[in-house]
């Protein structure tokens, strides 16, 4: 993006073979008290119907500004650097197969535009489908320790479209857990993070689901994590090391070195 922002928020898709729920996300945005929005949808290279869904959105909306991208399947961090690189707007939030509140934009963007000092807004979660609850637990009041301990923002954030282009946008190479790398790239620079203390999101669990999927890599992601963050976690780098060479560690997660990989057991 080159030049002045062209709207205040861009809403970034990210789908691979989410088409059944995308209808719903879209619609979702459609909805939003917030007017001054643009879409960018990302077909992670879906072999599902998600590009005609998109399509057929764009079409029933012609006065909504909608971006669709056709890509490789690459992960949702390539998918989502790919779309954020086109948007316009100031202010990024992505949203994958789940559904916002009609007041998320409206809410996440006012505080931004009230509070120059803060880089990301994190919503609460209505949390549903396997699962039936508020999830309140991520938006306790930020404290960059707590955040390397585990995540505690929403993939949903948003957040000020120059601070994805200072740390380089999100990690390509996890294949999950990309939105936590992220997070942590922002608060080791010294991006702070406020709270707004509504379910804004509503986050479907589901078997199929990406969390549910990555389970059994957790110990996994958490090494790669860390890996990536040597010097905030300068203790546990060769920790890290052991697990991803396929390292029997149970005997050293019993006291590990950094409480982060307490998130694994």
């Amino acid at each position: 993006m080159s030049g002045k922002p062209l709207c205040a928020v861009s809403v970034v898709v990210t789908s691979y073979n989410y088409g059944r729920y995308l209808r719903r996300a879209l619609d979702s945005i459609a909805e939003q008290t917030e007017r001054d929005f643009e879409i960018v949808v990302v077909d992670d290279g879906s072999t599902d119907d998600t590009a005609q869904v998109a399509r057929q959105f764009a079409d029933a909306y012609p006065r909504l500004p909608v971006t669709l991208i056709y890509t490789r399947n690459g992960g949702v961090g390539r998918a989502r650097n790919l779309g954020i690189a086109v948007a316009r707007g100031r202010y990024i939030t992505c949203l994958d197969a789940d559904d916002f509140a009609p007041t998320a934009l409206q809410h996440m963007r006012s505080i931004l535009d009230a509070e120059p000092e803060f880089t990301v807004v994190r919503p609460m979660l209505h949390v549903f489908g396997a699962v039936d609850a508020v999830w309140d637990w991520m938006v306790v009041p930020y404290e960059f320790g707590k955040l390397t301990r585990r995540n505690v923002v929403p993939y949903c954030a948003m957040y000020r479209r120059d601070a994805w282009e200072q740390v380089g946008g999100y990690s390509e190479s996890l294949g999950s857990w990309e939105d936590w790398n992220f997070w942590l790239d922002l608060g080791r620079r010294g991006h702070r993070m406020t709270q707004v203390m509504e379910p804004l999101l509503h986050h479907r669990m589901s078997d199929d689901g990406k969390f549910a999927t990555n389970l059994h890599r957790k110990l996994e992601l958490i090494a790669t994590v860390v890996g990536n963050h040597p010097d905030v976690y300068a203790e546990s780098v060769v920790l890290a090391q052991r697990i991803l060479a396929g390292v029997n560690v149970d005997a050293e997660l019993r006291d590990p070195p950094h409480p982060v990989f307490g998130w694994s057991l």
